[in-house]
C-alpha cells in the first residue's frame, strides 16, 4: 500500500522526492557517548536489528523511493559481522555516490576502507572521542589518507552539548 501511495503522489507532484533516507543498522556501539540521540552502547543486544534477509526483501522499496541519498548509521554500523555485505547490497541498488555511512571511525582500518572503497561515497565521523586523544588523532590522520586516496569523502560532525561546549574550539581546530 505505502508504495501505490507514494508512486500516486510522486506522479501527481512531479518534483516530490526523498533527500535522504536513513537506515539504522544496529542500537549497539564500541563507545557509550552521552549525546547519543539512540543510545546506543556496547551492553546492547541485537535483538531489535534486521536481518540481512529483511533487507533484501525491502530492496525494491528502497528503489522505487529512489533516495537522493541512502546513509548507513546505528549506533556504529562496523559493529556488525554483515556490515559489508550490506553496503555492498546498498551500493548496487542505489549506487556509490549515494551511500553514506556514519560512524565514529575507531573500528576503522586500512583494511575495512579497502573492503567499502568500492561501494561508499561518503564517511561521515562523529569526533567528539577524538579532539582529546592524541594516539586516536594519529590514526584519524592516516585513516583520512587512505579515504582520499580511495576517493572517499569525509565529513565531520560534532555535536555540542552543555557537557563539551568547551570542546567546540578544539573540534574546529581539529576540523580546520
Amino acid at each position: 500500500k505505502f508504495i501505490t501511495k507514494y508512486l500516486e503522489n510522486r506522479q501527481s507532484k512531479k518534483k516530490q522526492s526523498v533527500n535522504s533516507f536513513y537506515l539504522l543498522v544496529t542500537d549497539r556501539c564500541n563507545m557509550n557517548c552521552k549525546f547519543c540521540s539512540i543510545n546506543a552502547s556496547d551492553t546492547k543486544i541485537n535483538e531489535n536489528e534486521f536481518s540481512y534477509k529483511m533487507l533484501q526483501n525491502q530492496i525494491e522499496t528502497i528503489k522505487i523511493i529512489n533516495p537522493k541519498k541512502v546513509v548507513i548509521s546505528g549506533g556504529e554500523p562496523f559493529v556488525r559481522e554483515d556490515i559489508f555485505e550490506i553496503i555492498k547490497l546498498l551500493s548496487q541498488t542505489v549506487g556509490r555516490e549515494k551511500l553514506m555511512i556514519e560512524t565514529n571511525g575507531l573500528l576503522l582500518t586500512e583494511t575495512t576502507i579497502d573492503k567499502i572503497a568500492p561501494y561508499v561515497s561518503t564517511l561521515e565521523f562523529s569526533i567528539e572521542n577524538i579532539i582529546e586523544n592524541a594516539k586516536l588523532q594519529n590514526k584519524f590522520q592516516r585513516i583520512l589518507n587512505k579515504l582520499y586516496e580511495e576517493n572517499i569523502s569525509t565529513n565531520l560532525s560534532f555535536v555540542v552539548s552543555s557537557l563539551n561546549m568547551c570542546m567546540l574550539e578544539k573540534a574546529l581546530e581539529f576540523s580546520a
